[in-house]
């Protein structure tokens, strides 16, 4: 009795593990299919993304969320500059969660690692570009290294399949910067889907949102410390 007693709790508590802190050591990384297309660009491939959940583990599990939630469904390339990288972002703010209803009210904490860019590397955008910790639902892609990017945003995942899609998308014609490089031919994620590879992921923890307003004559990505 004390045996099977004690077998019972090992299994309670790896159950406990395994849902709180994404999975375990041996589990392989989960991954984001994005499938583009339906845009008046006409631009259509498939873009795998190998989510890194031990460098980035609450990114990730916000990443699957939203995914799960259908948020990236039909939402359009937001900002395209060519030969530096692609963003995927709700620009509008009309994109809501199945599960509210409503769009994400919520920002995450910045998550430092050692993961560099480079070519096909995904990191979260933010909405105040000195506040590190205002991430919600944007990411970028690039398509080469970007030191004036490193360490100021959490890179969460890489490009393992699709980068001649995200070259293609970053040539396209562009609004200027005052309109945020945006393609003038929308660009869609025709459907966006996650892999978990048999991990189980609790969602996200997050922090109360801060609204700013948009200054288009300063990107996002410069400008930092001013």
């Amino acid at each position: 009795m004390k045996r099977i007693s004690c077998l019972i709790l090992a299994i309670m508590m790896f159950g406990l593990c395994f849902a709180f802190t994404g999975c375990e050591d041996n589990t392989p990384n989960p991954t984001l299919t994005l499938k583009f297309g339906g845009g008046l660009a006409e631009i259509e491939g498939e873009v795998v993304i190998e989510l890194f959940r031990k460098e980035a583990p609450n990114t990730v599990r916000n990443i699957i969320y939203l995914t799960e939630q259908g948020f990236y469904n039909n939402m359009k390339v937001n900002m395209a500059v060519e030969n530096s990288f692609i963003e995927i972002a709700d620009g509008g703010g009309l994109k809501t969660l199945g599960d509210t209803g409503k769009a994400p009210d919520y920002a995450i904490k910045f998550e430092e690692n050692d993961l560099q860019f480079d070519e096909g590397m995904v990191a979260m955008s933010r909405y105040d570009k000195k506040d590190k910790n205002s991430a919600t639902d944007g990411f970028f892609i690039t398509l080469g290294k970007f030191p004036e990017a490193q360490g100021e945003f959490t890179i969460f995942g890489k490009v393992i399949k699709g980068m001649d899609v995200i070259r293609q998308i970053a040539a396209s014609k562009t609004t200027d910067a005052t309109l945020h490089f945006e393609p003038i031919y929308s660009v869609k994620i025709a459907e966006a889907t996650v892999q978990k590879m048999g991990g189980r992921y609790a969602p996200p923890e997050t922090i109360k949102r801060e609204y700013y307003v948009w200054n288009s004559y300063n990107p996002w990505w410069t400008g930092y410390g001013e």
